[in-house]
This record gives structure tokens, sequence and C-alpha cells, in this order.
């Protein structure tokens, strides 16, 4: 991992916090991503011409391992979610 990487979990015994929440919402959404509804606990977010649907779950605190995932699956690096937040 490499230190722009890490920057973005060493908080909260690395889980995600509500402040960080919201702004992975606002990086997804420059990404191009589109939230289209909210089901349950989970934002769910389309991009136009992707395969990929992306559930962001609104807990209260969401595990490093499960941002990831989803940054994977956005089709972004870590990197480039850390410059977009």
């Amino acid at each position: 991992m490499s230190r722009k990487q890490s920057w973005l979990f060493k908080f909260n015994n690395g889980k995600v916090t509500d402040n960080l929440r919201e702004k992975a919402l606002k990086a997804f959404r420059k990404a191009g991503w589109i939230p289209v509804r909210k089901t349950g606990s989970h934002v769910i977010m389309i991009r136009e011409n992707y395969a990929v649907t992306l559930s962001i779950p609104m807990h209260k605190a969401v595990k490093r391992g499960t941002l990831s995932g989803i940054i994977k699956d956005a089709g972004l690096s870590v990197e480039e979610f850390v410059r977009l937040l």
C-alpha cells in the first residue's frame, strides 16, 4: 500500500466514518457515477455504458476492505479516488 493509500485508511481503526462516507459519495459522482436510489442502508449508483452497479453502504463505519473493493469495482485506483475526495 502506497503512502497515499495508507492516508485514506489511517483513522478510526481502519474504518470509514460519516464525514468520509459523504466525501466518498461526492468523489464517485465526480467520477461519473449517478445515485439512482437508496435501498435500505445502501445508496445504489450506476454509470452510463458501464456494466457494474455500485452499492455504497451508509453504515456508521465501513471497513477499509469494503471501500477498496467498491473503488476497484468503480474502475478507479485508490490514488485516483483520493484525488477526487
